[in-house]
């Protein structure tokens, strides 16, 4: 009997060493903390009317909303104060060519890995944009989408499967899969929202 008890132990723990040694990659495409709700409005700077992204800020905002019953994205236009859970949208410019935007997660820590955050502030560089001749509807819907995915805790879709990469609209702009056509989350996408905030 005791035999069997140290065969049975030693068995336990040689599957939890194996556990601890396999990566999860099942978390690989989302940050590893998220904001503070998924239920959130978005405040749009002047810029936004500005230089034509209005409608594109609001197709992202409406592309993201009803995947999850948790997450719903609203707008408080540009009249009003934003409060410490509301999203900030800007356009602006940035001199890294090929850089199409940016979202910073401000909270305890401004890492997504590090702790959960409360809101985020979005920036489209324009200049970017126009110079790679992506100033229109399409890529426009692209980065906002792909931008408000960060700000609800997805991170670039890290997936050896190309295909995957290629439909996702979280693929990195460095990925040589990208497609800047992209106007919508693909079923991955979705999958990794409701994976990060449920049904």
């Amino acid at each position: 009997m005791k035999k069997k008890s140290k065969v049975i132990i030693t068995s336990i723990v040689t599957l939890s060493v194996l556990a601890t040694a396999i990566p999860i990659a099942a978390n690989a495409t989302v940050f590893g903390y998220k904001r503070t709700t998924g239920n959130f409005n978005v405040w749009y700077d002047h810029t936004v009317a500005q230089k034509g992204y209005t409608t594109q800020v609001d197709w992202a905002r409406s592309k993201w909303t009803g995947i999850s019953s948790k997450v719903s994205i609203g707008s408080i236009g540009s009249n009003t104060t934003p409060s410490p859970s509301t999203d900030q949208f800007y356009i602006g410019y940035n001199p890294i060519e090929h850089h199409y935007g940016q979202t910073f997660h401000y909270g305890t820590k401004q890492d997504p890995n590090l702790s959960n955050w409360d809101y985020s502030v979005i920036y489209i560089f324009d200049n970017n944009m126009v110079a790679d001749g992506m100033n229109n509807d399409t890529n426009k819907k692209n980065v906002a989408v792909h931008e408000l995915g960060h700000s609800l805790g997805l991170a670039h879709t890290n997936e050896t499967n190309s295909t995957l990469r290629s439909q996702s609209v979280m693929a990195s702009g460095s990925d040589s899969f990208v497609n800047h056509n992209i106007t919508a989350p693909s079923d991955y996408d979705k999958g990794e929202l409701k994976y990060k905030w449920g049904n």
